[in-house]
């Protein structure tokens, strides 16, 4: 908000004076008085907001025109060339802030993710120089990247990761460096790629799969994918101590990322959830068996399946294909087992809270994904609703 006020001149005493209502100097009486008009206002540089008087003007509107185009052509000292930012050292900093609470794991995929997208247009750029053309022109050159293996276009979602860790590095500039974040202003790209079908098993295809299959080993792991619910790497990670009177605890899971030469690195949970929940008297029983035979055979270790080591990822998909071909059922991939889970729960009209409890997900992430199979459900319910109905007529007619 402007303040503006009118300066009386004395050029007797060389300075701004009060004067009295005849127009004379109120200290030395004289009446060489020059009349101005002065604004005054505050605005913000590096070090906070400041204070501002611009004087010497003839006339109020002469005043109020030099105010506004203070205010439009000027250039906040953070927002200058004057210092420079360089992306590099910055993100070096970045890192070192983000280290102190995020997993090694995470760390080290956003950095293979900024070293192969980012880094090799902006590496060498003050960040403060940085304009929403160049984020543009980088967005689209994204867009249209290619997976080198494959040669076809890169998900929607992952292109969408990609911005977003490039979003939130500029974000911490703007919070840490009062550098303006020009992607506030870059619209992303709308998903135009069909959504992939969610595939699972019924109850009865699980049957059938699990039917052929003779090794107690790879019987109760399958039967654990498919009876909690559990993500693949949940699974693998599970301790023999992890189950106990029929209670599982789903606390930790497992890295695949090579860090350091390391993989298969314990972690937490996605979300840093802790499940713990009842399992089916028929898993309970299999674990009992498997458990004995693990004894009989001398197996020690931690792991619950694998021994002194978790069951490696090549493996458990290697065998998944074999015995899906053994029981003639479509194929899914380990991740189908959670989806088989959600959906047995769903059409036994388990409420999505629950389900969202059970699985360690958002009640909105279980609608999200799964919303479209309650369309069979809500059939179901009509269904027995006309059913009931019906009955009801029929005993009062």
């Amino acid at each position: 908000m402007a303040s503006y006020q009118q300066m009386f001149y004395c050029k007797n005493c060389k300075k701004n004076v009060p004067v009295n209502d005849k127009g004379q100097c109120m200290t030395c009486h004289s009446t060489q008085i020059k009349k101005s008009w002065s604004v005054r206002f505050r605005f913000t540089e590096l070090n906070g907001e400041k204070q501002k008087r611009l004087t010497g003007f003839s006339t109020k509107k002469d005043a109020e025109k030099a105010y506004i185009e203070f205010k439009t052509n000027y250039i906040p000292e953070k927002f200058n060339n004057k210092q420079t930012y360089n992306f590099s050292e910055v993100l070096n900093n970045y890192f070192q802030v983000y280290s102190l609470e995020n997993e090694e794991s995470t760390i080290y995929e956003k950095k293979r993710i900024f070293n192969n997208f980012i880094l090799p247009t902006f590496k060498n750029k003050d960040i403060s120089t940085i304009t929403k053309i160049d984020l543009q022109d980088w967005q689209t050159k994204l867009w249209n990247t290619k997976n080198t293996r494959t040669k076809k276009p890169l998900s929607w979602k992952y292109l969408t990761r990609i911005k977003g860790f490039f979003y939130n590095f500029m974000e911490y500039c703007k919070n840490i460096y009062d550098i303006p974040n020009p992607f506030e202003r870059i619209k992303t790209p709308k998903n135009m790629t069909m959504k992939k079908e969610i595939r699972f098993w019924e109850l009865n295809e699980f049957d059938k799969f699990i039917a052929n299959i003779d090794d107690v080993m790879w019987k109760t792991f399958w039967m654990t994918f498919m009876f909690t619910g559990a993500r693949f790497n949940e699974v693998r990670a599970l301790f023999i101590n992890d189950i106990s009177n029929n209670i599982i605890h789903i606390n930790k899971s497992l890295t695949n990322k090579k860090v350091k030469g390391k993989q298969n690195i314990p972690k937490a949970t996605k979300n840093h959830k802790c499940i713990v929940k009842q399992i089916p008297d028929v898993l309970a029983l299999q674990i009992k068996e498997y458990m004995n035979w693990r004894t009989e055979n001398k197996i020690t270790g931690n792991y619950l399946f694998g021994g002194d080591k978790p069951l490696s990822e090549g493996t458990i998909r290697r065998k998944l294909k074999e015995h899906t071909l053994q029981s003639q059922v479509k194929y899914i991939n380990p991740h189908g087992f959670r989806h088989s889970y959600v959906s047995l729960l769903i059409h036994l009209g388990v409420s999505t809270k629950v389900i969202a409890e059970l699985i360690g997900d958002t009640e909105m992430q279980v609608i999200s994904t799964y919303g479209h199979l309650y369309s069979n459900a809500k059939d179901s319910a009509i269904l027995l609703l006309n059913e009931k109905i019906s009955e009801r007529n029929v005993k009062n007619f």
